[in-house]
């Protein structure tokens, strides 16, 4: 039978094989945009955009411009070399509105782009609700929720719409993903009854996303009444995970070999005395 001392040194020898590999250390840029103004009063105006970088890594070639609509488009993009960890910026973006459109509260949706220091693009999305002259609440919301997920955040959603108002309305829904995914649909409308809700299930596939990353996505929902332009915004989250790799032939062959020579030099020691 083995004896203390031998079954400690085997234990001893399995904790500094496992502990004297290397140990990674966990680094990332966490890029993020707010759009100050709420409020378009002209035709063709500045939007204020404020930048940041909350994570420990710098951000490079970093980009935002806005998602072409039915209702508003730029020529602009705003541009930063780079951004430091903590770092944090200022500019305007160009807003055109399209004539025509009604007054009240409209989506604003950006794209924001940046590089890691390896020239990995990372992209992800901005969102406000921004009113053109004059608007009013929408009484139409939504959210999102996961309903049946992979691991690489694949699956399929589900966007909850509830109507408050004592009249039915036929709901624009807009989807909108960063780069990378894909959805069952972009753009639908549904009719929803007065105060009542509505589930509507979508699908999402990720086309190369890195793991260990979470990733917002936006479901716009939009109606005219009684010459207003309503609109409000869900909000859900895809999660990446990392995958479970299963760890490999040689690391369990290379305990096994310690543990048996551990055990060849104790009994040889012993014969040898």
């Amino acid at each position: 039978m083995l004896s203390v001392h031998l079954i400690f040194i085997i234990f001893l020898s399995i904790f500094v094989l496992i502990s004297s590999a290397p140990q990674e250390s966990a680094s990332f840029i966490e890029m993020g945009a707010t759009v100050v103004d709420n409020i378009i009063a002209k035709n063709s105006t500045n939007v204020s955009i404020f930048l940041y970088n909350t994570g420990d890594e710098i951000a490079y070639d970093v980009e935002l411009y806005l998602v072409p609509s039915e209702n508003f488009y730029s020529e602009k993009k705003i541009t930063q070399e780079l951004l430091y960890p903590g770092g944090e910026a200022l500019d305007t973006l160009s807003i055109n509105v399209y004539k025509n459109i009604s007054l009240g509260i409209y989506p604003l949706v950006i794209i924001l782009k940046y590089k890691d220091a390896n020239g990995y693009q990372f992209s992800s999305l901005v969102t406000s609700l921004i009113k053109y002259k004059k608007g009013y609440d929408s009484k139409v919301e939504g959210s999102i929720y996961a309903s049946d997920i992979k691991e690489d955040g694949s699956g399929t959603y589900s966007l909850y719409v509830t109507n408050f108002d004592d009249k039915t309305h036929d709901v624009k829904i807009n989807l909108y993903l960063p780069e990378k995914f894909n959805g069952s649909f972009s753009q639908k409308i549904v009719p929803i009854d007065l105060v009542s809700d509505h589930t509507i299930n979508f699908n999402i596939k990720n086309k190369g996303i890195l793991p260990n990353s979470n990733y917002l996505i936006y479901v716009a929902l939009e109606y005219d009444y009684n010459g207003f332009h309503y609109s409000s915004i869900a909000k859900g989250t895809v999660v990446v995970d990392e995958k479970k790799e299963k760890q490999p032939i040689w690391a369990y062959l290379t305990i096994i070999f310690v543990v048996l020579l551990v055990i060849y030099v104790y009994y040889k020691k012993r014969e040898n005395k």
